[in-house]
Order: structure tokens, then C-alpha cells, then sequence
């Protein structure tokens, strides 16, 4: 089914979109935006464009809504992407395939200085791609590639690919501490201060993990996969009876860390644990830069559970419980219904 949506050409809001974002009004899409925008409504909007591109087929027909250089209509991939030289050199980065042929019927890629002798392959290539001009008195055509288009359709794969899943639910949890949430945002936004981080900024000289020396530390590598990080995480998922594979970023994978079903008690520890166990690494990393004695895993593991019960001192959520039971008898606490 045609998109029909994107050829109301009159529409105000589609104006206002070109009219803030730019490109050719004829086309089906606005221009994409990497500077900051003022207000959270049209980034929202702003961020749907490639994603609706990518899950759409351009079929060409008169060439009048479809962009040359910057739409896939010939494969998968645009021309500015295969032919990034020669998107350079044209004086019409931003026209419909129709602006694109002159009066004679031939393309017209209209170069801003003669074509150099190792550019005439990719010319010839380009024109070989795009063979003659053929186009038809039918209106161009957008079809979405999953079936009939709705708009709750489109909201559900703008969802699976990432672009509206953000767990903010899971990170400002009423019982972790703001600063403990604030760090764990930070980490879903790539901002957290690893030396990853400091190095892209200039503030350190090395960017290599403190623990390791084998990788860059960065938030998903310090908070999930090196190795000791790892036994930490598998000591309390063993508990869970869990074998559990991480995602690749901190921000899926708490996305991932829904409410465990199960007995009460786990229930209750289960949301909290991502972030004992963060909290715990990011100051055990904190110690390492200030050449602090590091601590084995069974003192980490204890500092761990120590910071569950501290954060619950003012709840009810493990009354009963005494921490000594809390580190010593682990097991006991797990098996609570």
C-alpha cells in the first residue's frame, strides 16, 4: 500500500517540517538534522526519517518526489552513499531524479569543475547504473515494506529497532539512589566518564581499561563483559537459577531486566541487582585510578549485597532479615516466598 500520508504536499504540518528541516519540498522526506534541536517534539519526529526510509521501497515512475542522490531508488543503497566523490562534485545534492534531466532526455549531473581522469570510472559506472531516463506520467510511489502501512505498525519496528525503547522505568526506580540511577542513565547515553569517554575528550593520555589492559574502557565493557565483572554477575544469576547472555549495551539490557515471575523475594532483589552490582564495579574502578588495593570477587560479591540491604534500610522490603543473614546465608534469603 503507497504511503499515502507523504504525498499530501499541502499539508501544514508536512511545511512545517520542510520549512524547519529543509530539503526539496517536492520529496517525500525532510533533510536529516545532526545539529541539536530546541525542542524534544520535532527531534521526536526528526528521529522516525531514516527508519521509515529504511522500511520503505522507492518505485520510480516520474521522477517528481524522489530524490537523485539521496534516495534509494536504484538498489538498496543511495548514490551518495556508492558514489560519495561525485555527490561531492554536483551542484544538485538535494533535486528530484526529474531535475536531473535536461531538455534532450539525457542525465544532466552538472559537476562543479570538470571530471578528473581517475573520477571518469565512476562516472561511467553511475551512468551505466542509472541506464537511460525512463520515466512515466504516474505519480512516484513509497511502499512500506512490511504489508498494509498503519501507524501502529510503524510505531511496533520503530520500537523493535531501538528508537522509541528507552527504560526509564527500570532506571529511576524510588528505591536506588539518584546518584546510582544517574550514573546508570549516563552509561544508556554513551556520557558516563570512562576513559573511553575522557580520551575522545582529551582528558587522559590512555583510554585502556584499568582492570584488564586488553580492551578501551568503555561503560559496556567495564559494566558487562570483562571478565571479573562477569563472575560477579554469574555468581548472583546462578542464584536465580538463570543463564542469562548480555546484550551488547547497558541500555538493552536493562531494558531487557524485566520483573523476574517468580518467588517474592526475587522479585524484590531482582530490579535492584543491576545496580548494586554497577554501583559496586564503578567505585571498585574509582579505588583502581587512585591505586587503592583492589578486592577478590567473595569481598566484591558481599559489597554487593551489603548495598541491596543498605538501599532497602528505610523500606520493608527485606524485613526479618538481618545482613548478617544477607551475606552469609544467601540462600536462605533467595528461598523466602
Amino acid at each position: 500500500m503507497d504511503l499515502e500520508i507523504w504525498e499530501r504536499k499541502r499539508a501544514l504540518w508536512r511545511q512545517i517540517i520542510h520549512e524547519k528541516f529543509g530539503g526539496n519540498p517536492e520529496s517525500f522526506l525532510p533533510n536529516s538534522f545532526s545539529k541539536i534541536i530546541g525542542s524534544s517534539l520535532w527531534a521526536g519526529m526528526l528521529k522516525a526519517r531514516d527508519h521509515v526510509k529504511l522500511h520503505t521501497n522507492f518505485i520510480i515512475k516520474n521522477g517528481h518526489n524522489i530524490l537523485f542522490w539521496k534516495d534509494p531508488w536504484n538498489g538498496n543503497q543511495t548514490f551518495q552513499m556508492r558514489f560519495p566523490s561525485l555527490f561531492k562534485l554536483s551542484r544538485k545534492r538535494d533535486v528530484i531524479v526529474a531535475q536531473m534531466i535536461n531538455e534532450y532526455g539525457a542525465w544532466d549531473l552538472d559537476f562543479r569543475r570538470n571530471v578528473k581522469e581517475e573520477e571518469v570510472g565512476e562516472v561511467t559506472l553511475l551512468l551505466q547504473v542509472t541506464g537511460e531516463p525512463l520515466l512515466s506520467s504516474d505519480n512516484d510511489q513509497w511502499q512500506w515494506k512490511h504489508k498494509i502501512f498503519y501507524v501502529a505498525n510503524c510505531y511496533s519496528t520503530l520500537d523493535l529497532d531501538g528508537y522509541l525503547s528507552f527504560p526509564h522505568k527500570q532506571i529511576w526506580n524510588a528505591r536506588v539512589p539518584l546518584k546510582v540511577s544517574f550514573l546508570v542513565w549516563t552509561l544508556c547515553h554513551k556520557g558516563a566518564p570512562t576513559l573511553d569517554y575522557l580520551y575522545r575528550a582529551g582528558k587522559v593520555q590512555n583510554p585502556e581499561c584499568l582492570f584488564c589492559a586488553a580492551a578501551v574502557e568503555t561503560g559496556d565493557h567495564l559494566f558487562l563483559h570483562f571478565k571479573e565483572t562477569a563472575k560477579l554477575w554469574s555468581y548472583f544469576l546462578d542464584s536465580f537459577g538463570l543463564s542469562w547472555t548480555f546484550s551488547q549495551d547497558v541500555k538493552s539490557t536493562i531494558w531487557e531486566w524485566k520483573n523476574k515471575k517468580g518467588r517474592k523475594m526475587i522479585k524484590k532483589i531482582w530490579g535492584l541487582l543491576p545496580f548494586a552490582i554497577w554501583w559496586t564495579i564503578w567505585n571498585e574502578r574509582n579505588n583502581k585510578l587512585y591505586s587503592v588495593k583492589k578486592r577478590h570477587l567473595n569481598q566484591l560479591i558481599v559489597v554487593v549485597k551489603c548495598t541491596l540491604y543498605n538501599w532497602a534500610l528505610q523500606t520493608k522490603l527485606f524485613v526479618g532479615f538481618s545482613l548478617s543473614t544477607f551475606i552469609c546465608n544467601w540462600e536462605t534469603v533467595m528461598g523466602t516466598s
